[in-house]
């Protein structure tokens, strides 16, 4: 299933979050955001970006989507030899 459906309008939630955390993350700088971004802030600091792996990847997305209210889950399946992600339902 492809990003786009499963967030339709939380993409701007998500850019707004992740520009917000960048702020704090990398310049120190004093954020306020509103309650709504608040959540989302938090769960990209949670996953320090320094050494990113598929495994900090897949923890930050499934946590975002938890953060959003979102009933799905990102899995990261071995098809054909590649790594391929993919969004199932959240168990």
């Amino acid at each position: 299933m492809p990003l786009e459906p499963v967030l339709g309008g939380k993409r701007s939630l998500l850019v707004r979050a992740s520009v917000a955390a960048q702020a704090v993350g990398y310049l120190g700088l004093p954020v306020e955001v509103s309650p709504e971004l608040k959540g989302l802030v938090e769960t990209f600091l949670a996953v320090p970006p320094g050494e990113p792996t598929l495994e900090s990847l897949q923890t930050l997305c499934n946590l975002l989507l938890v953060a959003l209210g979102e009933p799905y889950k990102l899995v990261v399946v071995e098809e054909d030899g590649l790594e391929v992600w993919g969004i199932g339902a959240a168990v």
